[in-house]
């Protein structure tokens, strides 16, 4: 096993060497290329209260202490930087803002109404030489939660800005596309590669799509690709909200096996309550992010209650990948309670901080346990597919097997489709005496020139099984007797070519049956019923076989 490794470890060790080599001993001037910095404009800020009071301000960001819904500027004087043409760059938190310069208006965004309001960035132009000139920035929000925050705020080039925003937000928006695209793997896979046992699976993916989108509409980044503030603001917090439905489909589905009604209650009170918080925002009865608290509270609670559930389980059925889920549990709800704790205090910026990392790596390590179960199940389903066939499938004729005949006749037990099924049966005559005259691999060539004409006349209007020996049946269904006598007259065509063909006699007898509830009670009394049929067919008109009368003509 050492072997195995020591080659490509050393390959890579060489590789990595020579460039080491060459970066050390051919040295060049430095090419690199680096990116613009923005410059921070945080400092020498001034609150206005009124025209006679105004209140110096440490340093941005800062929570104004505003007693009432008036709006609340600040303002400063700007410095040589600003002899040049500048972007500035702002975050407003759900609230208004008008950028004054000089006395003149250079930007304003006032929402129309309540429901529009979504925290977003502001870029502003400042024209060339404004240098000197104060620059006032006055803000107003409806939501008193809101009302006083002032973020950081930085000037230079639009690119220098849009850079710094995916520097510092950046993680979290290729977190989330990278749970999107393992969300779309699971859920895809799952959907089309699995059996119905496995496929609780989807579940998990539809789980880890929407705490992708969850994460991206926290990301502050999702604003370069969305400029509807409506769905920037709802797809974090519907989102949220929804995707305990589908890890509590996925739990009930996967690992519950005593609970099943609280994890369906569950499921329920979920889905109840992204309607009534998004009824509840569109009705401006309460935002959204005023029942985000509740949101998260409520996964909490429910989280316990999952816990104490699935540890129960455990010590009743020991299960081992119960241990694996409990263990993830319990690392999530620690980073959500820590969640919970600075959103309660209001400490926006960390927003989303602690989950998005619990839960992106939480996902990533569920992925890399579902690929190796993907694995699994596939060569697992590979070898099952395999014996599968060897059962169901005649080995001489490839015709199916006696297996699938009463597996089949099940399928239309359960299905409730028996009152339409008819069973044809077909028995080779002188089987045995072939067998005797001509040996058993001519015995073998009658039983698949049997089949063949069987399946060229009956297959394409049923299924045709070998039911061991010479014997078969066909299910069909809807089966009515002209279609019947039209089949048997074209079968005893195909029959007569082949007897003139073969040095033995070849005959088949044929008996129907359609199923009768007031005779059978299953389709296998049909079964019998046909195998009776074809009985007293081949017994009145069974001929003395012209076997004997061939041998005779070919000795003369």
């Amino acid at each position: 096993m050492l072997k195995r490794w020591i080659v490509p470890v050393a390959m890579l060790l060489v590789f990595l060497l020579v460039f080491i080599f060459i970066g050390l001993f051919f040295s060049t001037p430095s090419m690199r290329l680096t990116l613009e910095q923005p410059t921070s404009l945080n400092d020498d800020w001034v609150h206005v209260i009124n025209q006679e009071t105004q209140v110096d301000l440490d340093v941005l960001p800062v929570h104004l202490d505003i007693a009432n819904d008036d709006s609340y500027t600040i303002e400063t004087v700007l410095g040589d930087d600003f002899k040049q043409s500048q972007y500035m760059l702002i975050r407003t938190s759900l609230s208004n803002v008008r950028v004054v310069l000089d006395g003149v208006l250079v930007y304003v965004v006032d929402f129309d109404d309540e429901i529009g309001y979504a925290s977003t960035w502001h870029v502003v132009e400042i024209p060339s030489e404004s240098e000197g000139k104060m620059l006032s920035l006055t803000f107003d929000t409806p939501y008193e939660s809101m009302r006083g925050i002032i973020n950081e705020i930085e000037y230079g080039s639009t690119n220098a800005l849009y850079t710094n925003i995916l520097r510092d937000y950046g993680f979290r928006f290729v977190m989330g596309a990278l749970l999107l695209m393992v969300g779309l793997i699971i859920y895809i896979t799952s959907l089309f590669m699995f059996d119905k046992q496995n496929r609780s699976n989807v579940y998990l993916g539809l789980f880890a799509v929407l705490v992708s989108v969850w994460l991206l509409a926290e990301s502050r980044v999702l604003q370069f690709f969305i400029g509807n503030t409506n769905v920037l603001k709802s797809l974090s917090y519907i989102s949220l909200s929804f995707f305990p439905v589908q890890i509590a489909i996925y739990l009930r589905k996967t690992f519950v096996k005593d609970h099943q009604l609280i994890f369906k209650i569950i499921t329920w009170y979920f889905a109840v309550h992204v309607v009534v918080i998004t009824v509840l925002h569109f009705t401006q009865v309460m935002r959204f992010f005023e029942t985000v608290v509740s949101t998260i509270v409520s996964i909490l609670i429910v989280s316990v209650l999952a816990l104490g559930i699935l540890i129960k389980e455990y010590v009743r059925y020991k299960e081992t990948k119960l241990l694996k889920v409990i263990g993830l549990m319990v690392g999530m709800m620690v980073f959500i309670g820590v969640e919970v704790a600075f959103f309660s205090i209001s400490d926006f910026r960390r927003t989303a901080d602690f989950a998005s990392f619990a839960l992106s790596i939480l996902l990533l390590l569920v992925f890399v346990l579902f690929i190796r179960f993907v694995f699994i199940n596939y060569w697992g389903n590979l070898e099952r597919q395999l014996y599968e066939k060897i059962a169901t499938t005649d080995q001489l004729t490839k015709a199916y097997s006696r297996y699938a005949f009463f597996h089949a006749i099940e399928t239309y037990r359960e299905h409730e489709q028996e009152t339409s099924i008819s069973i044809i049966y077909f028995d080779l005559d002188g089987l045995k005496i072939i067998n005797d005259q001509f040996g058993h691999a001519t015995g073998d060539e009658a039983i698949i020139r049997a089949y063949e004409i069987i399946q060229t006349i009956y297959g394409h209007v049923g299924d045709v099984y070998r039911m061991g020996g010479d014997e078969f049946v066909c299910l069909v269904q809807n089966l009515d007797q002209t279609m019947f006598e039209t089949l048997n007259r074209s079968f005893e065509t195909l029959a007569l070519k082949v007897e003139r063909e073969t040095r033995y006699s070849f005959n088949v007898a044929i008996g129907l049956a359609h199923f009768d509830s007031s005779l059978d009670k299953s389709l296998t009394d049909t079964l019998k019923r046909a195998d009776a049929s074809m009985y007293k067919q081949k017994k009145a008109g069974k001929k003395i076989s012209s076997l004997l009368k061939k041998n005779r003509e070919s000795n003369v």
